[in-house]
């Protein structure tokens, strides 16, 4: 268990500072996605200081194809990120089965992980808007 709020559950992956768990939130009574940063790296301040950029870096993605994230675990031996858990197979998991596949395929793999998730609307922060272009007027100087 990590900081008594979240219940570990399936692994899901694995990477090189850290592994994804499956986790459920006592507290909100749901499923998520808990990255673990590995127990090698809790004591080097450089690698968690890695870990939390990109926890606030994915903070703010809004898009309907990146999940969102929910929570940071700080504890002195244990830092998580908490994230939005996403049911279904992985991208890993098809391409072992397939093979390669054909962009009519990847198409449907994109579109059926959009239809997955669960129906809401995302606001987006006002950083995240796009910035409008202004043309800029050429002076000629004759």
């Amino acid at each position: 268990m990590t900081s008594e709020r979240y219940r570990l559950g399936a692994l899901l992956g694995e990477g090189a500072v850290g592994t994804v768990w499956r986790a459920w939130d006592e507290v909100l009574q749901r499923d998520v996605a808990l990255k673990l940063l590995k127990p090698a790296y809790a004591g080097d301040e450089r690698t968690v200081a890695r870990f939390y950029r990109e926890a606030r870096a994915a903070a703010r993605i809004a898009h309907p194809n990146a999940v969102l994230v929910h929570d940071i675990v700080a504890e002195p031996e244990r830092h998580a990120i908490v994230m939005e858990y996403v049911a279904g197979e992985s991208l890993e998991t098809v391409l072992r089965a397939e093979g390669s596949v054909g962009e009519a395929r990847a198409v449907e793999l994109t579109r059926r992980g959009r239809v997955r998730r669960s129906p809401r609307t995302r606001t987006r922060s006002p950083r995240s808007r796009p910035r409008r272009r202004t043309r800029r007027r050429r002076c000629s100087s004759r």
